[in-house]
């Protein structure tokens, strides 16, 4: 059967399979006039033109409420997102039976939920979720086991660091919404533009159509850029061309500052002075001067990702990711190595049921048991204003304002970690969530808190 992975960036949206990459990378743009919407590369060839009616953060900001003005108000990002994920499905062509959603760690619980409904409205035969810094980074095991895997947004940097022991596990993620690729765009885009004024008195920037041009040309001028200290670029405009060199030093003056924040970044989430093993995706590779930075900074080797790294590590761990449910676990933990194929179909990312399997009724603290339901049932210091939680006295070390949710998913019971400490299950700590099964235990604080899941039948 025919495996695609769907890698959900809204740099460029793409599709693989186990031979390759399906389709170009689609940008997460849209182009809105009143109701005609282009979106992806069609959108972006008319970005500069039409920039007011161009929205590029719906991927970001996934929702279903109705955009904002200068938009239609029946519009909201949840049907830009069908829009342009129905148009990637078209491209595609295929008749595949299984596609793994591959989403960046900036996904909320809501958000990937409405993710697969959107997804299975555009017919995709959607039966995977999964964290895409984990897919791309999956291996044998070698090296230090904190790997730290950084990627670039439209509009954000995300740092994910993972743990890699016989399984790779990811542990924190951190969102630097400070600058994206599209804002690095502008400012080299500026650079650009002065000195084209400086050298021909020529303004790419005055006329909307030299502008698209400047920008369309960019992502080619500045793969070359790494590879050499200068190079030859020009514009025609007017019936003229006109011809500047850049320069691979001047270029990432442009951007020091936000290349000094992607290091803050990183410093923020690494794991101590413990040794770190950085890998960035090809996106950050082509930007001028980023890989030796970051070498520089960290003293440390940054391994570079093949193009659709996450895709194609999504297709080949296919089997830990696939799950026969309507209702699917979101994947943070995948085996690593020789032992990456499991025979009883458990995804990898969630835990594996108790003997017997059964989802559990109630979670029981201090001989009191609690009914679980679809309403997420909140355990920490602090509960809700409705009051639906289990508050743990404040004296107890290690314990965050919400520790973890526990929650009914169909068929399934899901304990979601939202603490900065950990939360184990069985003694094993969870990467994100996980389902939870008859019998488990659940242990968070010092000392420890411990709750039981039961199953009550009538």
């Amino acid at each position: 059967m025919t495996v695609i992975a769907l890698e959900l960036n809204d740099v460029g949206v793409l599709a693989a399979d186990a031979s390759g990459v399906l389709s170009p990378p689609s940008p997460g743009v849209a182009l809105i006039e009143g109701r005609s919407i282009a979106v992806g590369r069609e959108a972006a060839s008319g970005a500069r033109l039409k920039p007011r009616r161009i929205h590029d953060r719906f991927w970001n900001d996934l929702d279903t409420k109705a955009l904002k003005r200068p938009f239609p108000s029946h519009l909201s990002t949840a049907d830009l997102v069908h829009r342009h994920l129905q148009q990637i499905w078209s491209e595609v062509g295929t008749d595949a039976h299984s596609v793994l959603l591959v989403v960046p760690g900036t996904f909320d619980e809501r958000q990937l939920s409405l993710l697969l409904g959107i997804a299975r409205s555009c017919q995709i035969p959607a039966n995977g979720l999964v964290d895409a810094a984990v897919a791309a980074s999956l291996g044998p095991e070698s090296g230090p086991s904190n790997v730290l895997h950084l990627d670039l947004q439209m509009h954000a940097a995300v740092a994910t660091l993972l743990e890699r022991r016989r399984r790779l596990s990811r542990v924190r993620v951190l969102v630097d919404d400070r600058f994206g690729l599209a804002d690095l765009h502008t400012r080299w885009a500026s650079q650009i533009a002065a000195d084209f004024v400086r050298t021909t008195r020529f303004d790419p920037l005055h006329l909307a159509a030299s502008e698209q041009s400047l920008y369309d040309h960019l992502p080619a001028w500045l793969r070359v850029l790494p590879k050499s200290n200068t190079v030859t670029v020009s514009m025609e405009a007017g019936g003229r061309r006109y011809a500047i060199e850049l320069s691979h030093e001047g270029m990432v003056g442009a951007v020091q500052r936000q290349y000094d924040n992607l290091v803050e970044t990183i410093r923020a989430v690494r794991p101590g002075s413990a040794p770190l093993n950085v890998v960035v995706t090809d996106r950050l590779a082509t930007l001028p001067g980023l890989e030796d930075h970051l070498s520089r900074a960290h003293e440390t080797t940054v391994a570079v990702l093949q193009p659709a790294a996450a895709a194609m590590g999504a297709v080949r761990a296919a089997d830990q990711i696939s799950a026969p449910t309507e209702s699917l676990p979101f994947i943070t933990v995948l085996e690593t190595g020789a032992d990456a194929s499991h025979d009883s179909g458990t995804p990898a990312g969630t835990h594996p049921p108790a003997a017997g399997g059964r989802p559990p009724t109630h979670l029981v603290h201090d001989s009191i048991a609690y009914p679980i339901s679809e309403v997420p049932f909140a355990i920490g210091v602090s509960i809700p204003e409705d009051g639906r939680g289990l508050q743990i006295p404040r004296t107890t070390a290690g314990v965050s304002s919400t520790q973890c949710t526990v929650f009914r998913r169909g068929d399934s019971v899901i304990l979601e970690d939202h603490s900065t400490s950990g939360t184990s299950v069985n003694g094993r700590r969870v990467a994100g969530s996980t389902e939870l099964a008859a019998g488990d235990t659940v242990s968070f604080g010092s000392p420890d808190v411990e709750l039981l899941m039961v199953s009550m039948v009538d």
